[in-house]
């Protein structure tokens, strides 16, 4: 059983296909974000990455790898994990309503739309493409 979260906890992930594009989702209010949301409960942070990702995306992925901790205010907490298809040739397709688009991009071009992103996780994606 996981423990309850002391602070509003966010996991975010961060997953590549096949081409070494990454997967995005840009948000009703234009924000585009890696996907991810907020730990439910005594979920799992792993599978709370797992469960956003396909609810934001309809991406089925598994989260194998804590990267970074983020703590962008007080009593919030961004958790990101490096996940792995678990399929190949998934299409994104937005299932949850806050979703607008889902899409697959470009590693160079996804830094530029990140910006709320910390720049030690832009420097991740940029090392992971070379």
């Amino acid at each position: 059983m996981a423990k309850a979260e002391k602070y509003k906890t966010i996991v975010r992930t961060i997953v590549f296909n096949k081409l070494g594009e990454i997967l995005l989702v840009k948000e009703k209010d234009g924000k585009v974000n890696l996907p991810g949301g907020k730990v439910d409960g005594k979920e799992g942070r792993k599978k709370a990455g797992q469960r956003e990702t396909k609810e934001e995306s309809g991406i089925k992925v598994k989260c194998t790898q804590r990267t970074f901790d983020h703590i962008p205010k007080k009593g919030k907490r961004e958790i990101f994990y490096e996940a792995t298809l678990k399929r190949n040739k998934q299409e994104p397709r937005p299932q949850d309503g806050e979703i607008q688009e889902a899409y697959w991009q470009k590693p160079i071009l996804a830094t530029q739309e990140l910006i709320n992103t910390p720049q030690a996780v832009l420097d991740y994606i940029m090392s992971k493409n070379k």
